[in-house]
């Protein structure tokens, strides 16, 4: 079983557990506070969605643009690597538009609705996090071919040379090794802070008023 399944099945059965006979109180405000950081997260979803809609398009024409120069072999790497990076995001944003659509005629006078938008929205948030890990390395060889200007294959070759021709003072090795690990590491963070404030910090706040109308309910 893959693990985006187990963890929409695992989501499922946790929102199946919760009690459908939660007493509802007359003072239905609380519950009615989860419109803002669902309607954020549905604003932030469409931003992305043309953003990357727009993204995947200049990706596309990108070596038809003569200041990049990208020819030949480098060519049929950039265009594998955004062929797998465009199917590697597609379910993922897939369940963005799904969740845009779904939460338009969300009713925020029930307790279930809502809990059931939390948890789906969970998932989706923890799915795309993940899937933007995957795409870190791709998105390196994609900047990397567009950066380089059409020296991409001799620095390719260069590159492939180095663990052959390895000694201790071809520091050109260790430079090379340095960028790419800093260059993850950067964009593990990007991922994360990016994730925190356009998806996570408002989930978290709709699980807050969701554990608020528990204790008012108790």
């Amino acid at each position: 079983m893959s693990k985006g399944k187990f963890n929409l099945e695992e989501i499922q059965k946790e929102w199946n557990q919760q009690d459908p006979t939660i007493p509802i109180p007359e003072d239905l405000s609380c519950l009615k506070k989860a419109k803002n950081p669902i309607e954020k997260i549905r604003r932030n979803v469409m931003i992305e969605l043309h953003v990357i809609v727009a993204a995947i398009l200049f990706l596309i024409i990108v070596p038809f643009l003569k200041v990049y120069q990208i020819s030949g072999i480098s060519e049929l790497i950039y265009y594998v690597v955004l062929f797998l990076m465009v199917v590697s995001t597609l379910p993922s944003y897939i369940n963005f538009y799904s969740y845009y659509k779904k939460s338009a005629g969300i009713q925020y006078n029930s307790y279930r609705s809502v809990s059931k938008i939390y948890y789906e929205l969970k998932n989706m948030i923890r799915i795309y996090k993940t899937v933007n890990y995957v795409l870190i390395p791709y998105t390196f060889i994609l900047l990397f071919i567009i950066l380089s200007k059409g020296k991409s294959e001799i620095i390719f070759q260069c590159l492939m040379d180095l663990p052959g021709s390895f000694i201790p003072e071809n520091y050109v090795y260790f430079i090379a090794l340095g960028c790419v690990v800093l260059f993850t590491l950067l964009a593990i963070l990007f991922v994360a802070l990016w994730v925190r404030q356009f998806y996570s910090k408002h989930l978290k706040n709709l699980e807050e008023i969701l554990n608020q109308f528990d204790e008012d309910c108790e």
